[in-house]
């Protein structure tokens, strides 16, 4: 048997540990894993308690959980039972206390961090047996040697992290899935030196957490990185500003927190685009171009990874350059998708008609966008060249500049009274423990940190080192690639340990050029240069002779899943995740309360009107404050709004509401607001339903039972889409039988409510078929 060390215990060297000890019945391969930390799961480890090494453990995942996941473990088949508070909206008689502990498995579409380390450690129990994986062994030093039995031969060095006790072995193979994200890049540091409390209010987005850390100081907050990390960093300090602002009084009083008058100011050098985290299936009426205001809302990766989408014949993967072409159709597919979303947003953030030539930058965000527009977060296009501190203040200046072709003048070049700095700089890997040997053989260019080895189609194999292999290394990381990598890897060294294999695994010119035009900074070179995840897995199962399974979506059609690219033979955790897949897909309103939810944030435009007495009539303006979950929801809103009710007769009257909107995955519901901000009663808890007789926005009735003798209130609401942007809801009220009273609040979204994607007539005439 050949031996292979796989370094690392991230989702990419759990799936190669597995493949590899599956591959031929266990017959070819012998291996080990060598973790350097205390547990499996790479960046995802850390439990809800802890803070977590290079992301925080509630940070939700950009993809779902159809997505990120292997062939043979279905998200259902992972224990994530925790204890949690009984809801007020489960109580079964009043009086309940609301400390009661219950036992809730809670499957999110979009996993949490802790939850996806609990994935990766059901897998390693599931197919790796005891002893394989050894934690606390990081390895120190590997070379190349000759032996009289071999060649060439890895001998590995490593360091128990408990004891400091070194150890050295040899292996045949060598496998690489540290992952891509080995230690934070180099970014601007201040002019002059820092005490230890100014530097500690200089965090790399990895370290960030809390806006309080930054000390109890108003002033701004600056994030500096265009990347996905550094938008997170962006709106994850927006909610925690808007939480102390909008949060119950009791726990922290505003008063207290001068930071919640913070602001954040985002720095990043090109445009970019956001996406929500689902998407629309139909955006436009069958066959049309009529916007679809009840559209079918799916995860955003079950949308945008569709077969269908690539046509017919063999899929294969465009890596490298974007034609102009193309990237002019992205742009359009992308804002047509988020109609609404795109074209009422900041200046900075917008593409010039004529640079949409060049392929879109793609952030994931839910919040990013309604907090820039709130004035929570300031984008500013451009580059930091400098960082002073003001001993005096004890703040920051930041110098901006904004040159080349991405430069945007209109904006200020230097920001001042920063209390905190979040460098979303990304990271750089390096593989120190490499002999230099080694990485001169594999074209190590320390400059070029978005491709630092040279390797093949696919970053898998160098032909100049044939025995090592890497898993997962590269920018964007996908759990299906990172699952037929490792067959492919598998399928190689068990035919020809040499290298002497099918030419177009180890062909490296595709890769040399990207290189070269990375470093010459090409427009036309994607967000990720090895982004086309459909196309690898297809070419890959070819390899390995995977056949996709086109049983339940038939022929090419249907989105990309992994489960679709699973090994022959009887795999019940495949036909799982298909299944449900293809359930959600049909009952269309399984993840409408997520975007409804989410399309909530941020200002509103209302009219309300009753028929009782006099027809008294209020317009105003509402507005939706993000703010930290209680009773264990997700998300919940604080709304506010301002009204002038005026009568028949000309009496007017103003007259403020407050109330708590929650989701937490299961129940939408909406309270009354105490006078603090905290709960009071439960009003509505949402049941959602398709459009109703001529209507033509999704609807929702509540199915609360008030126990209310004397009357009782019949409550609806219908909410209308473009794309994926919320444009307008209504909520109509009837009181029965004592009270002979009916409501209709009419809300409209002011930044959408322009825009050349709308129907405008079915805004002026609501009643009307739409």
């Amino acid at each position: 048997m050949k031996s292979v060390l796989v370094v690392g215990a991230g989702p990419a060297g759990l799936v190669a540990a597995k493949t590899l000890l599956q591959h031929n019945s266990g017959k070819t391969f012998s291996v080990t894993v060598f973790e350097a930390a205390d547990r499996v799961g790479g960046m995802w480890r850390a439990s809800p308690d802890e803070t977590g090494d290079k992301c925080s453990p509630h940070m939700e995942t950009n993809l779902s959980r159809f997505t990120v996941t292997f062939p043979d473990l279905a998200w259902p088949s992972v224990d994530l039972t925790k204890p949690r508070p009984l809801r007020k909206s489960e109580k079964v008689c009043k009086g309940q206390p609301h400390q009661t502990f219950v036992l809730g498995q809670w499957c999110p579409p979009f996993p949490r961090a802790w939850e996806v380390g609990r994935y990766l450690e059901t897998y390693t129990k599931k197919f790796i047996p005891a002893g394989i994986v050894q934690t606390n062994r990081r390895v120190v030093a590997a070379d190349l040697i000759n032996e009289l039995t071999q060649p060439q031969i890895w001998r590995v060095t490593s360091i128990d992290e408990n004891t400091q006790e070194q150890f050295q072995d040899r292996f045949d193979l060598l496998i690489v899935a540290s992952g891509f994200f080995d230690r934070p890049a180099e970014s601007i540091q201040p002019s002059q030196g820092l005490s230890p409390s100014a530097e500690a209010r200089i965090q790399h987005s990895s370290k960030f957490r809390d806006v309080a850390s930054f000390g109890n100081k108003a002033g701004k907050v600056l994030v500096y990185g265009g990347g996905i990390s550094g938008v997170e960093a962006a709106a994850t300090a927006a909610f925690q500003i808007s939480n102390a602002r909008h949060g119950p009084v009791k726990p922290y009083p505003v008063r207290e927190l001068h930071w919640s008058k913070s602001v954040v100011y985002h720095v990043f050098d090109r445009p970019f685009l956001t996406l929500p985290r689902f998407l629309p299936v139909d955006p436009c009426v069958s066959d049309t171009t009529t916007v679809n205001e009840a559209p079918n809302f799916q995860p955003l990766d079950i949308v945008l990874y569709n077969l269908a989408h690539k046509g017919d014949g063999p899929i294969s993967a465009s890596n490298g350059p974007v034609t102009s072409e193309r990237a002019t159709q992205t742009h359009k597919h992308l804002r047509f998708m988020t109609a609404g979303g795109q074209d009422k947003r900041h200046g900075a953030l917008l593409y010039k008609d004529e640079d949409q030539r060049y392929p879109p930058f793609v952030s994931i965000t839910d919040t990013y966008d309604e907090f820039v527009r709130s004035g929570l977060i300031v984008p500013v296009r451009g580059r930091v060249e400098n960082i002073v501190h003001e001993p005096a203040q004890d703040m920051f200046s930041v110098d901006v500049a904004s040159s080349g072709h991405w430069a945007f003048a209109e904006q200020e070049s230097k920001i001042k009274n920063v209390v905190g700095i979040v460098q979303a700089t990304g990271f750089q890997v390096h593989l120190d423990w490499l002999s230099n040997d080694v990485k001169q053989a594999l074209s190590y260019d320390p400059t070029c940190r978005r491709m630092p080895f040279l390797l093949s189609r696919g970053s898998m194999f160098n032909p100049n080192v044939p025995n090592i292999a890497f898993i997962g290394f590269y920018e964007g990381p996908f759990w299906g690639v990172m699952d037929m990598q490792s067959r492919v890897v598998a399928h190689t060294w068990d035919l020809d340990p040499d290298g002497e294999t099918d030419a177009k695994i180890y062909d490296m010119s595709e890769s040399a050029s990207i290189r070269e035009a990375i470093k010459n900074k090409a427009l036309d070179i994607s967000q990720f240069w090895m982004a086309d995840h459909v196309g690898l897995v297809e070419e890959l199962s070819r390899i390995v002779g995977i056949e996709r399974d086109d049983f339940v979506f038939k022929g090419q059609e249907g989105p990309y899943l992994s489960a679709r690219y699973r090994s022959p033979g009887p795999n019940e955790e495949a036909l799982l995740i298909i299944s449900e897949v293809k359930q959600n897909l049909e009952f269309k309103p399984w993840w409408l309360p997520h975007a409804v939810f989410r399309g909530l944030q941020g200002q509103w435009i209302f009219r309300r009107t009753s028929t009782q007495g006099e027809g008294w009539r209020s317009e105003g303006t509402a507005e939706f404050h993000p703010r930290a979950p209680k009773s264990f929801d997700i998300v919940e809103y604080l709304y506010r709004e301002e009204n002038t009710i005026a009568s028949g007769n000309g009496n007017t009257v103003s007259l403020p509401k407050r109330l708590i909107y929650g989701y937490d995955g299961q129940w939408f519901t909406v309270w009354k607001a105490q006078n603090d901000g905290s709960h009071d009663e439960i009003l509505h808890r949402l049941s959602f339903q398709g459009p109703i007789g001529g209507e033509s926005g999704w609807h929702a009735h509540d199915d609360y039972d008030h126990n209310n003798i004397y009357f009782t209130t019949e409550t609806h609401f219908e909410f209308r889409f473009s794309g994926a942007s919320l444009f307008t809801y209504r909520v109509s009220q009837d009181y029965k039988p004592l009270h002979d009273e009916a409501w209709r609040d009419d809300y409209f979204s002011p930044f959408t409510i322009e825009t050349r994607f709308f129907r405008l007539d079915a805004l002026e005439n609501p009643d009307g078929a739409g």
